[in-house]
């Protein structure tokens, strides 16, 4: 049986206007695509992989507890105490993710997501997520949060389109504006 670990790396793409993104979430830094599969261009983030720290851990296995043996909990085949013990013993990395997610935005920029892991004290994350912007030359144009339950549907030239669900799983749709700086 193959090892999963706590943290795993997430490929993932996103269309572009001429090809596609693409990052394995192991490093800061997504490749650019044409239309032919082709490699354009690397982007690259001057970050070093955030380690994985006993604070993280610990605050991970609270919300793993916590999660798996909630009531109700979408457990299968054996009980929740032997899914969880599965789970904590899954071995950490050395380093957290850097980018789990991709979007592209009608103007060119490239939208690259990163979880706040330990931050808010659920041990998944903060309840915020880090949107890192990358304009269409590769730059670095700036972070922005937005929720973690946030489901982003569409990223516009001036919004940021979404569905949020509550407890019930009932869905709220999300609209956010984007004032962009350097704008006459």
């Amino acid at each position: 049986m193959p090892t999963t670990f706590q943290f795993p790396l997430w490929f993932n793409m996103a269309a572009g206007w001429e090809g596609y993104f693409a990052t394995e979430g192991d490093a800061y830094s997504i490749d650019e695509y044409d239309a032919n599969g082709r490699l354009r261009r690397i982007i690259r983030l001057a970050r070093e992989p955030r380690p994985v720290t006993e604070e993280v851990k610990a605050a991970h296995e609270a919300w793993l507890r916590e999660r798996m043996l909630a009531p109700g909990a979408p457990i299968e085949g054996d009980s929740p105490e032997q899914v969880l013990q599965r789970r904590l013993d899954e071995p950490y990395p050395a380093t957290l993710p850097s980018f789990f997610q991709l979007h592209a935005d009608p103007d060119g920029n490239l939208w690259a997501v990163q979880r706040r892991y330990g931050a808010g004290g659920d041990g998944r994350a903060s309840a915020m997520l880090d949107y890192f912007i990358f304009g269409p030359d590769g730059r670095h144009l700036g972070v922005i949060a937005l929720p973690d339950n946030l489901q982003v549907y569409q990223i516009g030239t001036d919004y940021i389109l979404g569905v949020v669900r509550d407890e019930l799983e009932v869905q709220f749709v999300h609209l956010y504006g984007i004032e962009k700086g350097g704008r006459s």
